[in-house]
């Protein structure tokens, strides 16, 4: 018998979405006071740690464009999802992001709660992206063309030298390659 997919979740069937997470301290990328504020950015609305990958949801799932955030946006639905999402500090978790070591732990976590009172959480070490748990090269390239695509006037040609990078004979060469749709 073969294995059957999961239903795609729907806003409704979440009661709640609770992310756990470091950082939360961050006001105007300064950590109240405490350890490296220049790298504070690093992450500080990044929006991509990785908790989107404890749901059922495809692993290439590149990100969408502006436009179809907008739509999503517009949703009651997703917006009374938003009104039952809360993001709460793990006071350990900020002070391990911020102490000294040679590399820098961004622990973060996500619980669903279902409306039918079932419950899932998800904790993550290395957010995806992260040098420990990298996008592949698929990832990086659907992440670019959702984000580029709509602004470049050869999306392909600008990715086929970005990934040559090394080969550019120069910056200007590289800067070249990308060309910026006219507005219209």
């Amino acid at each position: 018998m073969p294995a059957s997919r999961a239903a795609p979740l729907r806003p409704q069937d979440l009661a709640s979405l609770t992310s756990g997470t470091g950082l939360r301290g961050l006001e105007r990328g300064r950590p109240r006071g405490q350890g490296r504020p220049e790298e504070a950015h690093e992450f500080a609305g990044d929006g991509d740690h990785g908790d989107r990958r404890a749901f059922p949801v495809p692993d290439q799932m590149p990100v969408p464009p502006v436009e179809a955030l907008l739509t999503l946006l517009a949703r009651a639905d997703v917006l009374g999802l938003m009104e039952r999402t809360a993001f709460e500090e793990v006071p350990e978790w900020t002070e391990r992001y911020f102490a000294p070591q040679a590399e820098r732990e961004f622990v973060s976590s996500a619980r669903v709660t279902m409306a039918d009172g079932r419950s899932v959480t998800d904790l993550r070490r290395f957010p995806h992206g992260h040098p420990k748990n990298p996008l592949s090269d698929a990832e990086v390239e659907a992440k670019f063309r959702a984000q580029c695509e709509p602004f470049l006037e050869r999306p392909s040609e600008t990715l086929e030298a970005l990934w040559g990078l090394e080969r550019a004979p120069s910056v200007a060469a590289l800067m070249a390659k990308i060309v910026l749709r006219e507005e219209g």
